[in-house]
């Protein structure tokens, strides 16, 4: 025999126990009325003042907010698995965010920023010369719209019109698993 919990009522404040408090109270409803009682997964979900009961449930997660550093670090992950030492693309590609010299001329010569190309392997560097990148090419005013972390890490790949390219989704697919991946 299965129990209708639709008509219980609860009278009072709910708490952080709530949920195990009207879990109990179906036990004992079910315990007194001599039946056995329902099986977890089919004792239906209630809602009350928006909240929904169900037993078991776990800790609501409550999403932390990411960062523009965590996309930085998500790119880093994907280029390099944050290796400073790391060469890629036939050796056009340094550090740990896989810098070709054509980029970093790009960033230099906008920023300001002194140094040489072999400074890429410094990962401290290489973040800086990413940052002078987007701040010239990752703009609101450029794109004509808000500027979203899609559009920094395309950028990074594909160049300044990378936000545009096809051929830069598979790379922003990586870097958004890796982004949200402990989320």
């Amino acid at each position: 025999m299965k129990v209708d919990y639709s008509n219980i009522v609860l009278i009072g404040s709910l708490t952080m126990c709530g949920t195990y408090m009207v879990m109990d109270v179906v036990d004992n409803v079910t315990k007194s009325m001599d039946v056995n009682p329902v099986t977890e997964t089919t004792i239906p979900q209630q809602t009350l003042a928006g909240i929904n009961f169900t037993r078991n449930d776990p800790a609501p997660v409550v999403p932390q907010e990411v960062t523009i550093n965590d996309l930085y670090a998500a790119m880093r992950w994907v280029e390099s698995n944050d290796n400073p030492s790391a060469v890629g693309d036939n050796g056009n590609a340094i550090g740990c965010y896989q810098i070709w010299e054509n980029y970093w001329i790009d960033a230099t010569e906008f920023s300001g920023i002194d140094g040489s190309y072999s400074d890429c392997f410094d990962c401290q560097y290489a973040h800086d010369i990413v940052v002078a990148y987007m701040n010239r090419y990752a703009t609101e005013n450029r794109l004509g719209r808000p500027v979203t972390f899609e559009d920094v890490a395309r950028i990074h790949n594909g160049g300044p019109n990378g936000y545009k390219r096809e051929s830069t989704k598979k790379y922003w697919k990586k870097v958004e698993a890796r982004l949200y991946a402990s989320r």
